[in-house]
């Protein structure tokens, strides 16, 4: 099986576009990411001896003029989770591709999907989110591989049934894993619902399952972000299930 992401040799087809990297003039390479038109969409001269790899990545970088600081992801048909239990389940969420070299050093990031972005809470005080809808799958399988796959656990602790609509959970607390097929995963999302107004998502060590492959690249070093390695929770102070104001990404 060809794998999608990891070391580039000559050439790599990740979604729409093909990658091709070949040789330039006597010590140089180039690095071109083609369309499905075969369209030069991006190009970069490198240095003969450049080693490049690819991986999927949080969507931290596209588009360059916002700064997001979460996923938000709206779910297409509601879920009610009934008291002191729990729903385990799974939705599609964005993600970006970032193509680098064996310095870290990044050359190309580039995304599956037209970036959309979302306002969680109020203007002076809210949350900037990568926004995405999703279906509510029972299955990681049912996620297309242009989509990433966010297993989602909701325990009710509250004392009747709540409805959730939305799922909102902060980059620092997320990992990007990839399988050989190049199925796209993050790290399990657990939200605790406190209340009928009030939840809680909180960082998750559990791998979404065995086998994959942990992304290497670090979004937040490249983006010059300080994540307090104490951070473990995020409080979805807002809700879980109310209207949402949309930011329109900028051409």
């Amino acid at each position: 099986m060809t794998e999608i992401y990891g070391l580039i040799r000559n050439s790599a087809s990740i979604g729409d576009y093909v990658i091709r990297i070949e040789n330039y003039g006597r010590d140089l390479k180039k690095y071109e990411r083609l369309t499905d038109n075969n369209e030069v969409a991006f190009s970069a001269v490198l240095p003969g001896d450049s080693v490049l790899l690819a991986e999927p990545s949080l969507p931290i970088f596209l588009p360059f003029q916002y700064e997001s600081e979460a996923l938000m992801i709206r779910l297409k048909e509601p879920v009610y989770v009934t008291p002191n239990y729990t729903a385990i389940f799974y939705l599609e969420a964005p993600f970006d591709i970032v193509v680098y070299d064996e310095d870290g050093e990044i050359i190309d990031i580039f995304t599956m999907e037209n970036p959309k972005y979302s306002l969680y809470g109020d203007p002076n005080n809210g949350v900037v989110c990568r926004y995405g809808k999703s279906s509510v799958h029972v299955s990681e399988e049912d996620v297309p591989l242009t989509r990433g796959v966010l297993p989602v656990k909701v325990r009710n602790s509250f004392n009747t049934t709540l409805k959730v609509t939305l799922i909102v959970i902060p980059y620092r607390l997320l990992k990007t894993y990839y399988s050989q097929n190049g199925r796209v995963y993050y790290s399990v999302a657990k939200v605790e619902l406190e209340d009928k107004n009030r939840a809680v998502v909180y960082a998750s060590k559990e791998a979404p399952r065995k086998g994959l492959r942990q992304s290497k690249i670090d979004p937040f070093k490249r983006k010059g972000i300080f994540i307090p390695t104490e951070v473990g929770r995020f409080e979805l102070e807002w809700g879980f299930s109310i209207p949402l104001t949309r930011l329109s990404p900028q051409s």
